[in-house]
């Protein structure tokens, strides 16, 4: 057996042994993830009922006028931008919008897109993975060497093929392309490769929900070792309060806080916003029994300090590809 035969052989038996441990554990509480940050004070939840009220006088206007509800026909979509610029006037900003659909789609206990309101989307995907909307567009995610553009109608997808073996949640772009160039589809695929450019939109979000409801593949997140990057880990995997949309089984492979200092990364200390919100993920719920990610937020408090995934670049320009990430996942490393 070459070298190469025996190097993929374990990461075969890494990736078997993440899925057997992901199907055999139960279902995590994802019902009760609130949006993390600042508390709920008098004025947000003033400032969140003037939002209802703003939506629904719309909505009865529109009744008013003889329009009915378009945002509730199947066949009519619209873009929060576009439905923004209908009304410069009545709708004072673009968080109104934002704010005044999660609020009907909370009432109506339909997602937003089920109402036919769209956000643009921003995430990438790359890798083996073909998608093939309603209207008969194949979408071949391997044919552009810097990824395609997620479909912004999640509710247009008609099926999803793929071969692949594993998927790979990115926090930035940068990472993304990176990777990409270093021929990580090469070197690890077949494989899917994904990024919500920070913080996922619904459209990201749903399609990795997609897939693995139908893939059920290993998912695994490669997040900056800081308290947003261990928030939008949870984003994607426990969904929040407004979009429950919830990925149970990614797992978060790294980069992990402890490893600043196991690896020698460059780090930086933590700022007053991070102590916050780092104090503020440990609170939550959806946190309670996840004991190795708890720890690994106690490791930011006790030694104050923060790293990014570009760190690991710093060792050699193809560390991530040849090293880190094959390494990681032989090994089953996640939590």
């Amino acid at each position: 057996m070459s070298s190469q035969d025996s190097w993929r052989s374990l990461l075969e038996r890494g990736l078997q042994s993440l899925l057997k441990d992901e199907l055999s554990q139960d279902k995590e509480n994802i019902s009760s993830l609130s949006t993390l940050g600042e508390p709920l004070t008098e004025d947000r939840r003033n400032e969140a009922l003037h939002c209802v009220e703003i939506e629904v006088f719309r909505l009865l206007r529109q009744l008013v006028n003889g329009e009915g509800l378009e945002l509730l026909i199947p066949k009519v979509t619209k873009w929060d931008r576009q439905l923004y610029y209908e009304d410069v006037t009545f709708l004072k900003s673009q968080r109104e919008v934002d704010d005044g659909a999660l609020s009907v789609s909370r009432v109506l206990r339909l997602p937003p897109w089920h109402l036919g309101l769209l956000a643009t989307a921003k995430g990438l995907v790359a890798g083996d993975l073909t998608i093939t909307t309603v209207d008969g567009e194949v979408l071949d995610c391997s044919s552009n060497p810097g990824g395609v553009l997620i479909p912004g109608d999640v509710c247009a997808v008609q099926s999803v093929q793929s071969t692949a073996k594993f998927m790979l949640v990115l926090e930035k772009d940068t990472i993304f392309q990176r990777v990409l160039q270093e021929g990580i589809l090469d070197r690890l695929g077949p494989c899917i490769v994904v990024t919500g450019k920070g913080y996922p939109d619904v459209s990201t979000r749903a399609l990795l929900s997609r897939l693995e409801a139908e893939l059920r593949l290993p998912m695994l997140a490669v997040m900056d070792a800081d308290p947003h990057g261990v928030h939008i880990m949870c984003v994607y995997r426990f969904g929040t309060q407004t979009c429950p949309l919830a990925l149970p089984s990614l797992r978060w492979l790294g980069v992990l806080p402890s490893e600043l200092s196991s690896l020698g990364l460059r780090s930086a200390p933590l700022t007053p916003k991070d102590l916050v919100l780092a104090r503020a993920l440990l609170d939550k719920k959806c946190l309670r029994n996840a004991a190795g990610i708890r720890a690994e937020i106690e490791t930011f408090l006790s030694a104050g300090r923060k790293g990014e995934v570009d760190a690991l670049l710093d060792i050699s320009p193809c560390y991530i590809t040849d090293v880190y990430l094959p390494n990681k996942i032989a090994a089953a490393h996640v939590l």
